[in-house]
């Protein structure tokens, strides 16, 4: 947008017969959406004159370069503890452990809370949760909380929250972001778990009864 404002300016300049020229670093935008010469503020153009003289689509890209001395990722390891029925199907996590490094827990308190509902909603969307749609109307079948069935209290793992804290450079006051990290893990290690206990993979999800004694029976 600065060097097609700087041409503008130019163009403009040429037209007098102004000698004056400048160049996309001598030209800047404020908040109105103004766009004018750092060195004559009162020079000044709109977005719309810029847009106009451009006459086509205005493109911005930029080249992003991670810096080579930190890497800015969610670090976070889960394990899970389940009971399989072989019969049924059913699938019952007895102890879930989840250890994620926050750079610096400000509030410690609230950092385990977004692990324990994170932890939650992940396994809701492992066992239960699907959205259906009708291939000929393209409507949801299961709109409700009836039919789209999220756990329960009674169903919600408790998860034991492990916080670990190495502060990191780029975090203000070394910490790092917490917000969607719980809710990666719990779909393999749960996954993980029942192959550990039944020795076959359900790697479709939401996990459901039906597909886990379909993989039993198939590998028998």
């Amino acid at each position: 947008m600065l060097k097609y404002a700087a041409d503008k300016f130019n163009t403009d300049f040429a037209t007098a017969n102004v000698a004056t020229r400048v160049t996309a670093a001598d030209v800047d935008m404020n908040s109105d959406g103004g766009v004018f010469i750092k060195s004559d503020t009162s020079k000044r153009l709109t977005l719309a004159q810029v847009v106009q003289f451009k006459a086509t689509s205005i493109i911005g890209k930029s080249d992003y370069l991670q810096p080579t001395t930190w890497e800015q990722v969610a670090l976070a390891a889960h394990a899970a503890e389940v009971e399989v029925d072989t019969v049924t199907g059913t699938v019952k996590i007895t102890r879930y452990v989840a250890a994620h490094d926050v750079g610096k827990a400000f509030n410690p308190f609230s950092v385990k809370q977004q692990v324990e509902g994170g932890v939650v909603m992940a396994t809701g969307a492992v066992f239960t949760e699907e959205l259906l749609i009708d291939k000929a109307t393209g409507l949801p079948l299961n709109p409700n909380l009836l039919d789209y069935r999220p756990l329960s209290i009674k169903d919600a793992p408790l998860a034991e929250v492990i916080i670990v804290e190495k502060p990191k450079a780029y975090g203000t006051f070394g910490g790092h972001g917490l917000g969607e990290p719980p809710m990666g893990p719990p779909a393999p290690t749960i996954v993980n778990a029942v192959y550990n206990a039944v020795g076959v993979w359900v790697t479709e999800m939401p996990l459901t009864r039906d597909k886990l004694l379909a993989a039993l029976k198939a590998s028998n």
